[in-house]
């Protein structure tokens, strides 16, 4: 697909060198950084439990960006963050979201997924839109 944008959609750094260094250890960051124009990082706050600091969504989000950025040794690699599970998430998960990613000049964010997303998340998702 010449000319078409692709963009992976990885486990975030926070669970592969953090939460489970086990689960998937070694992966190719740098390879791959060459390959792909954007980046989509499953950085789904609403899976962590909040005693490991990283159901915060800021922290989640913002941690992820910054690591996978490292490892792709590429500080302006353009990140769409992906946030938590829409059902389990709340407005201030997303606010929390979207700062991080703002400060991080992330091109954009969303959540999993679209069927789930109440009509109360999307006032806070608005600021996403471009």
């Amino acid at each position: 697909l010449p000319g078409m944008p692709l963009g992976p959609i990885p486990y975030p750094p926070v669970v592969t060198e953090v939460i489970n260094p086990k689960l998937w250890p070694g992966f190719p960051w740098r390879a791959l950084a060459p390959l792909y124009d954007v980046w989509l990082p499953m950085s789904y706050q609403s899976d962590r439990k909040p005693e490991s600091g990283y159901r915060d969504a800021y922290r989640y989000t913002a941690e992820n960006i910054d690591r996978m950025r490292a490892r792709l040794c590429r500080p302006d690699a353009p990140v769409h963050a992906i946030g938590g599970i829409a059902d389990r998430t709340s407005s201030a998960d997303v606010r929390a979201m979207l700062r991080a990613a703002v400060e991080r000049r992330a091109i954009g964010g969303s959540l999993y997924d679209w069927r789930t997303t109440s009509p109360q998340l999307w006032p806070a998702l608005q600021p996403f839109r471009r």
